[in-house]
């Protein structure tokens, strides 16, 4: 896996709601609300997670062979159950899968 340099709170990438990719967090899949190349928003109510907390799994991008490993910061927790997370690992070609994506809208995805 590749470390992903530190970035203050500005957004590098533009965020996709593209219903394309899936984190599988501890064996249970969550699919991105929105997502991008530094991070991605998830429906995880009841987690118990706290800002700063390390998640790790597995990222399934559709339409891409081989499942990828991660490891992200949590960045937000939302009443509503929400969490968004910036990946601080990625593997190498989850992450050029979604900066070749990122712009793409799901109209085009279809």
């Amino acid at each position: 896996m590749n470390e992903i340099p530190k970035q203050d709170d500005r957004r590098t990438f533009h965020r996709n709601s593209a219903r394309r990719v899936v984190l599988i967090i501890d064996g249970k899949p969550f699919l991105a609300n929105n997502w991008s190349p530094s991070g991605f928003n998830i429906d995880f109510p009841e987690s118990g997670l706290s800002k700063g907390d390390i998640l790790s799994g597995e990222i399934d991008i559709f339409e891409v062979e081989e499942k990828g490993q991660f490891t992200a910061t949590v960045v937000r927790v939302q009443e509503n159950g929400q969490i968004a997370a910036n990946f601080t690992e990625l593997s190498s070609q989850s992450y050029m899968n979604l900066c070749i994506t990122v712009a793409i809208s799901e109209e085009e995805f279809r």
